[in-house]
């Protein structure tokens, strides 16, 4: 299947566990005008490139069994988009041997061991755990202790771990969302008559925008909802964006009054030159030990660098100042980070201008000893680049140990046999 308004197919055509397809700052931008619902995502996924031997395959690694998976071209108030269909087998109907349906604690067993690309593995376990989490808090029961009717277990399984995958097979590497329409009027479920949106998709939806003049009916379902939490935790696009792709996924509704589909931009962030951005964070009660761990932690998000500065705050305190430089794509992560790992109750930041000469990396041998020397390219390029050098100081360190040599005398005669290192 091509792309909407046939634009090329993505990454996945294939029903095995291969690698994802190639990444390259993607941004995931969910619009979810009239809601949404697993089976629109997955239709938004087939709409960008995937097909339905994925889609099959999944549910084979998954080891769930339907009578029918297929994927049409729908019209939908004159808008046409990818329909995913699916129907579980008949034995899923009767329970399955599992009573009244299978725990969370089974479902998050049968993910732990399936067969699914490993970057897609946790976005759903997370969904999955957020949906057992909301159901639980409805019930007021621990989530261990939820329960999934067999049908919906099956369709959620397949809904939660195909949005999950599809995004990595589509080479997604952030998501976002628009307000959420989660729809109006009531909706009866096992417990009775209940106001639209449904308890659990009411507590999936906290943190996330909603549009305040939806449509009647249940626009947006507890699975839909598990998915785009996850996701895109909320979180609305930021900045200027190049609009790649558009994917269009029909729900099984066709009101009259509106087109029932879910849409996905496939986005990328508009290239307006070397920038990047300067996160910064003031602390004053962060113990000393914490700060190298911090810096690591910012570093591995994805920050191109970071920092920790000692500074007096108010009242003549003594604190740090942390700075992380941030490619845009990785904003939110850095973030999060700054969060979990520091003390901080708020974060600033800015566009910064970033320029950086031609590096490169070489391994070289020394008495026998491996040793990488990082490589800057100086100089004017009309009048040549010079390069100048510097030795990796763990390497240098670890030569000195096994020659019994002090780091400093190693360094003087690397320095005499490479005269380029500084």
């Amino acid at each position: 299947m091509t792309g909407h308004a046939g634009a090329p197919g993505g990454t996945g055509g294939t029903g095995d566990a291969g690698a994802p397809g190639p990444a390259g700052g993607r941004l995931a931008v969910f619009d979810p005008f009239a809601g949404i619902a697993g089976d629109m995502v997955l239709g938004c996924w087939m709409d960008l490139g995937l097909d339905r031997e994925w889609l099959a395959g999944l549910a084979d690694r998954l080891e769930l069994a339907f009578e029918v998976i297929e994927v049409e071209r729908a019209v939908r108030c004159g808008l046409e988009a990818a329909r995913v269909v699916l129907e579980p087998a008949a034995e899923a109907h009767g329970g399955g041997g599992h009573g009244h349906g299978r725990r969370w604690t089974e479902i998050r067993e049968q993910l732990e061991r399936a067969p699914l690309l490993e970057e897609a593995r946790p976005l759903a376990l997370g969904a999955f755990a957020r949906l057992a989490g909301a159901e639980g808090r409805v019930h007021g029961v621990p989530a261990d202790e939820v329960h999934f009717h067999e049908v919906g277990a099956v369709d959620a399984i397949l809904d939660i771990c195909g949005a999950a995958e599809g995004f990595v097979r589509l080479g997604f590497e952030e998501a976002a969302t628009r307000p959420v329409t989660p729809g109006g009027g009531s909706v009866v479920i096992d417990h009775g008559e209940y106001p639209v949106p449904a308890p659990a998709t009411a507590y999936l939806l906290e943190g996330t925008a909603i549009r305040a003049d939806g449509y009647e009916g249940e626009c947006t379902t507890p699975t839909g909802a598990a998915v785009l939490a996850e996701l895109t935790l909320g979180r609305p696009p930021r900045g200027d964006l190049v609009v790649e792709r558009v994917g269009y996924g029909a729900g099984t509704r066709d009101p009259e009054d509106h087109p029932n589909c879910l849409r996905v931009w496939a986005a990328r962030a508009a290239d307006d030159g070397p920038a990047a951005l300067l996160l910064q964070a003031d602390l004053d009660d962060l113990g000393p030990e914490y700060v190298p761990e911090l810096i690591e932690a910012c570093l591995e998000a994805g920050a191109l660098d970071a920092t920790v500065h000692g500074l007096t705050m108010k009242k003549g305190r003594p604190g740090w100042r942390v700075e992380a430089l941030v490619p845009p794509g990785r904003q939110d992560r850095v973030e999060e980070v700054l969060f979990e790992h520091s003390t901080t109750l708020g974060i600033r930041g800015w566009r910064s201008f970033r320029r950086v000469l031609a590096r490169r990396v070489e391994e070289r041998e020394w008495r026998g000893h491996t040793i990488r020397v990082k490589l800057s390219a100086g100089g004017s390029p009309a009048e040549g680049r010079s390069w100048t050098g510097k030795p990796e100081h763990d390497d240098v360190a670890a030569a000195a140990a096994a020659e019994g040599m002090a780091p400093r005398a190693v360094l003087r005669e690397l320095r005499r046999e490479w005269p380029e290192l500084a």
